[in-house]
């Protein structure tokens, strides 16, 4: 029975919602924050610049707007990603022969709030490839959703037996 290509798309609302939200915290504060005493840092001052990080941040994401797609094509046995912006529309494709094995990735832990989790690729070459962490997905912060893609992914790829690697 042949395979169908698989197809994972980021959530752009989710990322939309985030942005917005970073956006407004760090507007209150700053706001909230902006009377600082310039005799020796507060604060107050730490306050406002940790407003204004936030607003740049939150704007950012909100003008880049990321999105990307992950295709898993098992006809033509490779994996096309790519990633859009505003300003920028990047494709990659990486061969089947060229992945060794695929891990799960954590990013944080559970003593700094929710920990995030990605898929990488191993290469052949050495170097490692986040399918997951540039935009945001349903799922990244759900261990069992990610390792149920890495299974998915490693059956498209033949390697069901590969151990199961965490870095």
């Amino acid at each position: 029975m042949a395979m169908e290509t698989w197809i994972i798309r980021s959530n752009p609302v989710k990322q939309l919602f985030l942005g917005c939200l970073i956006t407004a915290t760090g507007i209150v504060l700053a706001y909230g924050f902006r009377h600082f005493d310039a005799s020796g840092m507060t604060n107050s001052l730490s306050g406002f610049l940790l407003g204004l990080l936030l607003l740049f941040i939150g704007l950012a994401a909100l003008v880049s707007n990321n999105r990307r797609i992950v295709a898993v094509d098992p006809d033509a046995r490779e994996i096309r990603i790519s990633d859009k912006s505003r300003f920028r529309e990047k494709n990659c494709t990486i061969r089947f022969d060229d992945i060794d094995h695929a891990y799960i990735s954590r990013l944080g832990n559970s003593n700094d709030g929710s920990p995030s989790f990605d898929v990488v690729l191993k290469l052949t070459n050495g170097e490692n490839y986040s399918l997951f962490r540039a935009a945001i997905f349903d799922g990244a912060f759900n261990f069992d959703i990610m390792e149920g893609r890495r299974t998915k992914l490693l059956h498209y790829l033949g390697k069901e037996d590969a151990p199961r690697v965490f870095e």
